[in-house]
């Protein structure tokens, strides 16, 4: 299916609902009241982690997302409680017991929210997972007069958390509020909270504060909470707080930090959080001010509200009977709540409003969105200015979904809002990844080859999750055929791939992917092998160089969108109903009905020439063998492969000839194909049963057709578009000739 019809119209848009990007309708501030229900809260929040900024006198701070590992207690890193070891997290605190509360991040925050009138402080304080309203405690903690000389500085409740100069402490659960000044005296506030959008508002009384300086701050954190709407000391003591919202970048890079969470959990450790402050400019609140936060080039952590429904909080994916079982992961989410992050690079060029390429780059098993920023920090960022590119990772909804079923719609979901936020170019748009995010690039490459200019790929499998031929794929049942890659081949006709692989890989067998290659040599794709016979399966990763290679494969490509030629292989196992995608053409060919489909492996395909732009024909031509150097990885290598230039030139006419295999319909997309609808069109197929085909566009009302020169039936429907209807089952052959009136 063409990237239109996928992003627009396959995937649920995403869901735009109070306090996230509430920005149009009414102008006029609506009055605020701590009752949970959140639609005056109207500001646009950068939805950048760790920034800030003013919107509609709302000050909005947005934390990183599933940070919430408290402090570095034991001074190593640590492997995460979920499934992905080489994630490794700074902060050593777990969420024990009852996951029915707390769904193992419960104190994860995911933005706080400031705003003021005449008579109070208003909060709004949003919670990734929140299955029960009083399963997280938070204190906001506030400098009232902005003298760090003053105040109680400990913080109340047992947050095990210190600020200098903090003088009033509200501390806030679903269910109560209250706030606690610098002598300890204890008032109750009214809290409300949202259980669909996870949110908690209180109100804070101005005569509460006093008189609040020019110079006021304020911080927050969060924790679980016991039943006395306290902070539960954690497993180990220590710091009680899991997550803290923390102004500014993370202190990229550390190696086994990927959570955006060292900074934070080195802070937690210490207790002294005096450096998270926030200013808290009360007057221009009151007074509806917007101060933007501006993005300098760089790299961030984005978060956007998805549109799937996957329930809340983190599944561990620990449970000892993983699909597939070892080291392949298996495909249901780690990460279920409805918003989710991706690692973003912004080039020095960027400028808002200015279209730049775009790169999604997946990442591999068993790591995060923000691989590349943690152990390949170089590579990216020389991808990114080399190439004046957006450069994004999605999460991809766990560390080894394998972009399968729900993790591919988070990559589409995540994609669609690069495309909104950043203004990526949709005919510069390129993709690659390293090991599962290779495999990515196989799949959603050769199911969407019309979204992408070129691919770029290290270490991928063909297959979920692995393939070591002669043997078929080993792989689980569901997936052995849907996640296998080299079925699907074929469909990479016009997009070019740029493979990367060593022989002594330890995951991934070179026997697979010198299987792979060879189907795209027989294909008469074009392609680019780099065999180099040292590397193993992390040794390109380690280089950090990775950027390289790509960075000269994309540059200056464009994608096609209206090729000659189309080949397209269609399985409907393939396609994941349960979210919408159908993956059936592209290009100029959509609408692709495999007449039957009895088993996993059933498929129909087409392969079809256009005429009517003329152009010229394909011409594969071989590559010689070259010494491939040892960048981006360790050891040099050979490159082999092939390209394709312009052949002999194609007649032009009005028509188009077609090949088609167990299909019962397909549509030609006429305008994209350049087809004159108001002129005789001449069509030359072969195929092997009864077919509807269906052209687009704006026919005649009683347009005629003859096939072979016998009378055709047509049906014109109410877009203008018309259908024919066609018995191929005779060898070809066959000439269908469609006659406006």
């Amino acid at each position: 299916m063409r990237l239109r019809a996928i992003i627009l119209a396959g995937l649920a848009l995403l869901a735009v609902a109070a306090p996230a990007d509430a920005t149009r309708g009414r102008v006029r501030a609506l009055p605020h009241s701590a009752d949970g229900r959140l639609g005056e809260w109207r500001g646009t929040p950068t939805n950048l982690a760790g920034r800030v900024q003013i919107s509609r006198g709302e000050l909005i701070y947005t934390d990183f997302l599933y940070d919430d590992y408290g402090a570095d207690r034991n001074r190593a890193p640590d492997s995460p409680a979920f499934s992905g070891d080489l994630a490794g997290t700074t902060g050593d605190v777990r969420y024990a017991g009852d996951p029915a509360r707390h769904g193992y991040n419960a104190a994860d925050l995911r933005e706080l929210r400031v705003a003021a009138d005449e008579r109070s402080l208003h909060l709004l304080v949003a919670l990734q997972t929140m299955q029960v309203a009083d399963a997280a405690v938070v204190t906001v903690a506030i400098d009232a007069d902005g003298d760090a000389s003053t105040g109680a500085s400990s913080w109340p409740d047992g947050s095990g958390l210190r600020s200098a100069g903090a003088d009033h402490f509200v501390t806030l659960t679903g269910r109560t509020g209250r706030i606690v000044d610098g002598a300890g005296t204890a008032r109750p506030i009214r809290v409300g909270a949202d259980l669909v959008e996870n949110a908690i508002e209180a109100a804070v009384p101005l005569d509460a504060l006093g008189p609040i300086a020019p110079g006021a701050r304020l911080w927050a954190a969060a924790g679980v909470a016991d039943g006395a709407a306290r902070f539960e000391t954690p497993e180990g003591g220590g710091p009680s707080a899991y997550d803290a919202a923390m102004p500014g970048d993370n202190d990229w890079p550390y190696l086994v930090d990927h959570w955006g969470d060292h900074r934070q959990a080195v802070t937690l450790a210490s207790g002294d959080v005096g450096s998270f402050a926030l200013a808290l400019d009360v007057r221009a609140l009151q007074q509806r001010r917007s101060r933007p936060f501006r993005i300098v080039p760089g790299f961030y952590n984005a978060i956007f509200r998805s549109g799937m429904d996957l329930g809340e909080g983190v599944d561990l994916k620990q449970d000892g009977a993983p699909e597939s079982g070892g080291f392949a992961g298996y495909p249901r989410p780690n990460f279920r709540s409805r918003w989710q992050p991706y690692g973003v690079w912004i080039p020095g060029a960027w400028r808002s409003g200015r279209r730049l390429p775009l790169v999604l780059w997946g990442h591999p098993q068993d790591f995060s969105h923000n691989l590349y920023r943690t152990v390949t920090p170089d590579s990216m960022r020389h991808m990114s200015e080399a190439l004046g590119a957006v450069v994004f990772t999605p999460l991809g909804r766990g560390t080894n979904s394998w972009y399968l079923d729900s993790s591919l719609v988070d990559v589409l979901e995540a994609w669609r809002d690069v495309r909104r936020r950043f203004r990526g170019d949709s005919e510069r748009t390129y993709m690659g990844g390293y090991s599962m995010g290779g495999y990515m690039s196989y799949r959603l490459g050769l199911l969407m080859p019309d979204a992408f200019a070129r691919v770029s790929l290290y270490v991928g499998p063909p297959a979920y999750f692995h393939w070591s031929p002669p043997d078929p794929p080993d792989s689980t049942p569901e997936w052995r055929i849907p996640g296998f890659t080299n079925l699907i081949v074929d469909n990479a006709l016009n997009l070019p791939y740029e493979i990367t692989h060593g022989t002594g890989d330890e995951f991934v067998p070179i026997s697979g992917v010198l299987a792979q290659v060879e189907s795209f040599r027989a294909a008469g794709n074009h392609y680019r092998f780099h065999h180099h016979h040292g590397d193993e399966h992390y040794s390109y990763a380690l280089s950090d160089t990775i950027g390289r290679r790509p960075a000269a494969w994309f540059a200056g490509a464009r994608r096609q969108v209206a090729p000659a030629e189309v080949r397209y292989k269609r399985y409907p196992s393939m396609d994941v109903p349960a979210f919408g995608l159908t993956f059936d053409g592209a290009y100029w060919v959509d609408g692709m009905r495999v007449r039957a489909a009895p088993a996993v492996d059933s498929f129909g395909e087409v392969w079809a020439t256009n005429h009517a732009r003329g152009g010229s024909a394909r011409r594969v031509v071989p590559e010689p063998e070259t010494i491939s150097a040892p960048e981006s990885g360790v050891s040099p290598g050979s490159a082999t492969g092939q390209r394709v230039e312009d052949g002999p030139p194609l007649a032009r006419r009005n028509g188009f000839e077609a090949r088609l295999h167990n299909l019962s319909g397909i549509t030609f997309l006429t305008e994209r194909m350049g087809l004159r609808a108001d002129r005789p069109v001449v069509a030359t197929l072969r195929g092997d049963g009864p077919t509807t085909l269906r052209l687009n566009g704006g026919w005649a009302r009683r347009p005629t057709a003859t096939l072979d020169g016998r009378g055709a039936p047509v049906t014109r429907e109410g877009d203008g578009s018309i259908a024919v209807t066609l018995d191929l089952s005779v060898r070809g052959p066959h000439t269908l000739r469609i006659t406006p009136r």
